[in-house]
């Protein structure tokens, strides 16, 4: 994640470009320490199970109203307290058996075949199918951006070394416009009051993004239609 992110211009896409490696190369180890470890082995299984257990288990959804108030997100939001539950029963109830049968290898074995086959299948086939489902359920909102043709314009107009202050206060649906100018304009963005003084002292050159008509000179090539303008900090107008 670090050299990823020394790299990338644009930071924020650049974050989950570096996590992704690390989330896929600790499952592959979790995959493969399940061989050895039936404990682990039940972990991931019951973590991976989790979805399916709430789908028949209704019940389980009782975990959150337990929690504190303060942790709102986490009571609002299925699937990891559920899942905490869970794989806290499941490991203990396999480190118990794993002990009194005196650490069979067939258990271990067996538990590890089968983590590493639900591994493999939501992996290959159920993450890609529910990808593919939520796209067709959210396609219009999905692919919505009022910032496209003023990001590619800055993107052909501007140097390298350019950050962008957006003066945005709502987003569309599903979507954050800040993360969708990064995208087409190939450049950092700070939703956030432009900071002259810091951009000029980190080498960097500051271009305003406003609905609005402001009084600085205005970068070219945004189209007329287009629902967001941009302006050249550097150069503001009398």
């Amino acid at each position: 994640t670090w050299l990823v992110l020394s790299l990338g211009t644009v930071k924020v896409p650049a974050i989950a470009w570096g996590a992704v490696p690390a989330v896929l190369a600790a499952l592959a180890i979790a995959g493969s320490d399940a061989w050895r470890h039936p404990t682990l082995a039940a972990l991931l299984l019951a973590g991976l199970s989790t979805p399916l257990a709430m789908e028949h288990l209704p019940t389980l959804a009782r975990v959150r109203e337990h929690l504190p108030p303060s942790w709102e997100q986490t009571r609002s939001l299925p699937g990891l307290a559920e899942g905490l539950v869970l794989a806290f029963f499941a490991a203990s109830l396999t480190a118990v058996l794993f002990r009194l049968l005196r650490r069979p290898q067939w258990m271990a074995l067996g538990l590890g075949l089968m983590a590493s086959a639900v591994l493999a299948w939501q992996l290959a086939i159920t993450l890609p199918v529910e990808k593919a489902r939520y796209q067709a359920e959210h396609v219009e909102e999905l692919y919505v951006s009022h910032s496209r043709e003023v990001g590619r314009a800055l993107a052909k107009a501007t140097p390298k070394r350019s950050v962008i202050f957006a003066a945005l206060d709502a987003d569309p649906p599903l979507t954050f416009e800040t993360l969708s100018l990064m995208f087409w304009s190939g450049r950092m963005t700070y939703r956030q009051a432009p900071d002259l003084a810091l951009t000029r002292e980190r080498g960097y050159h500051a271009y305003l993004v406003s609905p609005l008509a402001e009084r600085y000179a205005p970068v070219p090539g945004v189209p007329p239609q287009a629902a967001l303008r941009a302006y050249d900090l550097e150069a503001p107008l009398p």
